[in-house]
C-alpha cells in the first residue's frame, strides 16, 4: 500500500491548484537541475560503514551519532526541514509506524539542517517519539555527498513563500540535503539506502520495514 506515495500526491495537486504557474516552474527547473548534477550522490553504498558525526539534539546539545546506535537497527532519514511539506509527510508516517517499527527492533533519527529551535518546536508540536537531529551547516550531508546548493533563481521565490534559509538553518550557504534514508545496523554498517533527488517522492514505511 503506498500510502506516503498518495500522500504527496495530494500535496502537489494542491501546489498545482494554490501556487503561481511561475513558482511550480521554478520547483520543477530546481528538480531537474538536481538530476542532471551526477555528482550529487551519497558516496555511502549498502556494506560500507556509516560516517560518525556530531549532530546537535533539540535542547542544543552535542551527540555523537554513534551513540544512537545500540541493539536496534537505526533508521537515519535525511529531510530539508518541516517548512518543507513533502518532508512532514515522510516524518510524520515514521511516526504514525514508530510501534510498528519498534516492534521489528528498529528505532528512528531525522536529520536536517535547520536549528535545534526549529526541531525542537516541531517535535513538541507533533509529539515525535523519536529524535530530530540538526546537522549544522550540513556537516554531515556534507560529508556524505547528498547536500546542495539551492539555485539562485529558486531563492527568491522560497522567500516569498516566507521560507527564510538563512533564519532556519542559521548561515547564508542556502544549502540542503536531498532525500535519503539509510538503515544502519547494530556495528553502524548501512544496510539499506533510498535516494531520490526529486524531493517530492519520499520511501514507502512498508519498504523500510521490509528491510529492518
Amino acid at each position: 500500500m503506498n500510502e506516503v506515495k498518495q500522500a504527496l500526491e495530494e500535496i502537489k495537486q494542491v501546489m498545482a491548484k494554490q501556487l503561481p504557474a511561475e513558482v511550480v516552474e521554478a520547483f520543477n527547473y530546481s528538480i531537474e537541475d538536481l538530476k542532471s548534477q551526477d555528482e550529487l550522490k551519497s558516496v555511502v553504498e549498502v556494506g560500507d560503514l556509516f560516517p560518525d558525526a556530531c549532530l546537535l539534539t533539540v535542547e542544543g546539545e552535542r551527540i555523537d551519532l554513534k551513540e544512537l546506535y545500540g541493539s536496534s537497527k537505526l533508521i537515519v532519514s535525511f529531510v530539508r526541514g518541516n517548512w518543507c511539506p513533502f518532508c512532514s509527510v515522510e516524518v510524520s508516517f515514521l511516526a504514525k509506524n514508530y510501534a510498528e517499527i519498534k516492534q521489528k527492533g528498529g528505532e528512528v533519527v531525522v536529520i536536517t539542517p535547520q536549528k535545534s529551535s526549529f526541531n525542537a518546536a516541531w517535535s513538541t508540536e507533533a509529539s515525535f517519539p523519536f529524535r530530530v537531529l540538526q546537522d549544522k551547516d550540513n556537516a554531515l550531508s556534507n560529508l556524505l555527498g547528498i547536500s546542495f546548493a539551492l539555485q539562485e533563481n529558486v531563492i527568491p521565490y522560497y522567500k516569498a513563500l516566507g521560507i527564510d534559509l538563512t533564519l532556519i538553518n542559521g548561515n547564508e550557504a542556502y544549502k540542503l540535503p536531498i532525500p535519503v534514508t539509510y538503515i544502519v545496523n547494530e556495528k553502524g554498517i548501512v544496510v539499506y539506502k533510498y535516494e531520490d533527488k526529486d524531493y517530492m517522492n519520499r520511501v514507502e514505511v512498508t519498504e523500510l520495514l521490509i528491510n529492518i
